[in-house]
Parts: C-alpha cells; sequence; structure tokens
C-alpha cells in the first residue's frame, strides 16, 4: 500500500535497489545500506572484480573470498525493520489471506478497505469511519466483496502526498528527484525544474523496455555464438583426430624413422587439444558472465518499471542502467574460434641429442628439422606475427645465439642471426624469460 510504502521510506527502511523494505540488510564501507540478496544479484554482474562499488556514491568496499555474504549486517536498520513489521503485523496477515479489521482490536472479518487509511474494518468499524465525516471526509472506501469480484482492488491507492493528505502528487522535482503535489511545490520547491509524473514514469518505462529489450537481444547473440563455440570446437576435435591419424599413419609408414618422436608428437597434440580447450571454455565463461551479469543487472533494473524512483532510488537506477549499457555496448569476439583453426606447431626436442626444432602443420605433415651443432640445444618461441625465434644455448662457453625465422610452409627461413646487432638485443632478454624457453617444446599460431 502506498501510505505503508511512505511511512517506510519516512524511516528509511527501503532498500534503494529493490524499492522494498530491508531484506537482511548489509552495509558497505561507505555506509549505505542494501538488502543482502540486491547486493548478490548486483555481485553477479561483477564477479571478475574483487571489491564492489557502491551505486550510490560509487565508493569501493573491498570484497572478502565470501563476497557479499562477508559484509556486515546493519544491526540499526534491522531493528528499525523488526519494529516496523511489529507494528504491522495486521496488515501483515490480512494480505496474507486473513482477511481480517485491522483497525480495531476485535479484528472482526473485514467488510470494507480506506485507501486513505491503509486499513480492513469490520462492519461496526466501517459504520464508525463513515459517520465521522470531520476526519474521514473524502476518504475512498471499498467493499470487500467488490476486491473478492475483482471490481476493486486494494493496491491501487492513490498517489497521495504524504505532508498533504488530501493532495495527489502529479509533479516530479528534477533538481531534488522527488514526486510532490503542487502545494509542495509552491512553498518548498519554487525555483526548481518540474515534470508531470506521467512524463517521468512514461520515460523510465520507455528506458527500462528498450534496455530490456537489448538484453534480451543481446543474451540470444551470446546464446547462439557459445553454440558456434560448441561447433568450432567439434571441427577442432576433427582436424584434431585426423591429425593423430595421419600422425600414426606416418609412423607406421617410416616406423624407424618416426619410433622416437611418435610419443612426443601424441603428446603435442594432446597439449594442442588441451589449449584449444582451454581457450574455448574460457571463451565460453566469458560470454556465460556477460549473459549473467546482464540478467541481474536487468533483474535490477526492471524495479524501476513500475516504482517510483528518487533520491537514491533514482541515483541506483541510473548507475546499474549505465553500467548495463556499458555491458550492451561491449563487443562480441568473433575471431578467437577462427585463429585457433589456423595454427602450426613448432616443436623442439630441447634437452635430446641432438636437439632439434620442427613445423607441423595441423594436419600432421612436417617439414626438415633444424638440428643444433654439437653441445648447443634448441629452444624455439613464436610472437604473434608468426616470427619464429630459436635461441642456441651452449651452457659450457655460456653463449646464447638467437635467430630469427620466418616459418614458408613446412620450412623455416632464416631471417636474421643477432651476433651481437642492437636490433635483437632486447629479444635476448624476451625470449630467456619467455615461458617457452622454460619447456622443452611449445606451440603457438
Amino acid at each position: 500500500m502506498a501510505e505503508k510504502t511512505e511511512e517506510a521510506a519516512s524511516q528509511n527502511i527501503l532498500c534503494p535497489l529493490c524499492l522494498d523494505v530491508f531484506d537482511n540488510a548489509s552495509m558497505l564501507i561507505c555506509g549505505h545500506t542494501f538488502c543482502k540478496q540486491c547486493l548478490e544479484r548486483y555481485d553477479a554482474a561483477h564477479r571478475d572484480l574483487d571489491h564492489m562499488v557502491c551505486p550510490l556514491c560509487r565508493k569501493v568496499t573491498k570484497l572478502a573470498e565470501s563476497r557479499v555474504a562477508g559484509l556486515p549486517p546493519n544491526f540499526t536498520v534491522k531493528a528499525l525493520v523488526d519494529e516496523y513489521h511489529s507494528s504491522h503485523a495486521g496488515i501483515n496477515t490480512v494480505l496474507d489471506g486473513q482477511t481480517r479489521c485491522t483497525l480495531c482490536e476485535l479484528q472482526g472479518d473485514a467488510v470494507s478497505f480506506c485507501y486513505e487509511c491503509g486499513t480492513f474494518m469490520c462492519a461496526k468499524c466501517h459504520h464508525g469511519h463513515s459517520q465521522l465525516t470531520s476526519f474521514f471526509k473524502g476518504h475512498q472506501v471499498v467493499s470487500m466483496k467488490d476486491v473478492v469480484d475483482g471490481t476493486a482492488s486494494i493496491g491501487q491507492v492513490r498517489n497521495k502526498c504524504f505532508v498533504h493528505k488530501h493532495e495527489n502528487k502529479d509533479l516530479f522535482c528534477e533538481d531534488c528527484k522527488v514526486y510532490l503535489c503542487l502545494k509542495c511545490m509552491i512553498v518548498d520547491h519554487r525555483d526548481h525544474s518540474f515534470k508531470n509524473q506521467a512524463d517521468v514514469e512514461r520515460e523510465i518505462q520507455q528506458k527500462v523496455d528498450n534496455i530490456l529489450k537489448r538484453s534480451n537481444d543481446r543474451k540470444n547473440e551470446f546464446e547462439k555464438h557459445i553454440q558456434n563455440i560448441e561447433s568450432k570446437r567439434q571441427e577442432i576435435y576433427t582436424a584434431i583426430q585426423k591429425l593423430q591419424g595421419n600422425i600414426e599413419e606416418a609412423f607406421m609408414g617410416k616406423i624407424d624413422k618416426l619410433k622416437e618422436n611418435r610419443q612426443l608428437l601424441i603428446t603435442e597434440t594432446q597439449l594442442l587439444q588441451e589449449n584449444c580447450d582451454k581457450e574455448l571454455d574460457a571463451l565460453k565463461s566469458r560470454h556465460r558472465q556477460k549473459i549473467e551479469a546482464i540478467s541481474s543487472s536487468v533483474s535490477l533494473v526492471a524495479n524501476g518499471r513500475s516504482r517510483h524512483l528518487e533520491k537514491d532510488s533514482l541515483a541506483a537506477h541510473s548507475l546499474i542502467s549505465s553500467e548495463l549499457e556499458g555491458l550492451l555496448e561491449e563487443a562480441i569476439d568473433e575471431k578467437s574460434v577462427t585463429v585457433l583453426m589456423t595454427r602450426v606447431i613448432i616443436s623442439s626436442s630441447c634437452n635430446n641429442i641432438p636437439s632439434r626444432v620442427r613445423v607441423y602443420d595441423r594436419y600432421g605433415e612436417s617439414g626438415d628439422p633444424i638440428s643444433a651443432k654439437e653441445g648447443e640445444y634448441l629452444y624455439p618461441a613464436v610472437d604473434e606475427e608468426d616470427r619464429v625465434f630459436i635461441a642456441s644455448v651452449n651452457q659450457p662457453a655460456g653463449r646464447i645465439q638467437i635467430t630469427l625465422y620466418r616459418p614458408e610452409g613446412l620450412k623455416l627461413k632464416k631471417l636474421v642471426v643477432n651476433a651481437g646487432s642492437p636490433v635483437l638485443a632486447y629479444v635476448d632478454a624476451a625470449v630467456l624469460m619467455s615461458p617457452t624457453l622454460r619447456l622443452c617444446w611449445d606451440w603457438t599460431v
């Protein structure tokens, strides 16, 4: 009921996010309080962060491992909520289906409901209410029969001013972000900017409807892309199976030559599959996270369609709407899966003698290897431009030589040897620090 909602708002026990009386009030570091469930929905849209930004003042609250569950409760607000529920136990009982009088202590069967008083009345209370015209003149009363028949609704309470009881709140003050009646405007908001209540609510409704439609469209796009990911995964699995089949076929045809490399090749294809799985799962997880973030934000934004938003509630609604707008504007990565299908393998038998580097394509075909000189070991690395750096390490001599190659088919064409060149000086450090050189072999694009 609107009057009860205004009363709860006047006691500062309404959550700015759900616009309802606090449920399990939890407090951020800035002191602003929200329902725990509302914070959990808000946090679901920001799982990639280790903190929470207050929807009202934007101050940062560090989150523990348990996230929202680790936030402290606001015992003061909880006490106010308990007191509020205790004083309105009668109303709550009625709303649960027990239509009893909430005006007198006898709590007889209710025969009518007064919108202005926000109370159910038994026959005696109804008679007294109708006779005391000096107190209740102009009050709108409906019978419980009309409520049961559906011709009247106790939820259709007129939007009355909390100060001027008989005045409707038809105006919205853009400076103070509150709804008010004409008298309030003249007394307290004379020089402010105003809009009609219907216009403001229509604007909010249109904005929310637009965001909801775009959110549904965006979620559908992510779902379709996830399906595409699974389709690409199957293509990669098929290609890998073919690659492994070609490896086995080559092994059987040239068993003497490939015997010592067979397990290495199988291991490399398994690593290729694992890395593809990791990248595909990561991409899929990011899309799922975006869907969850959009859904969580939508559940919070949707509250603004049917409720009056003002002050903190309007600020929170605006911030969450803006964040949702940002999520909807983010581009979907359409290229990641396609890139996986074009990869080649650079393998190295690092610590074997002789140490060799060889290029394989995704069909299992390989080129002639590059072999190390006696006493040296080869460690390959590949950059984002498909350039292959091979470090030749001679540990007894304490010497490292880095050679730059460019793949041409299944061959490696030598381009530059560092040989003290300042141009490749930075490459030495980069390659030596690369995780590729801390392994015996690696693969990349």
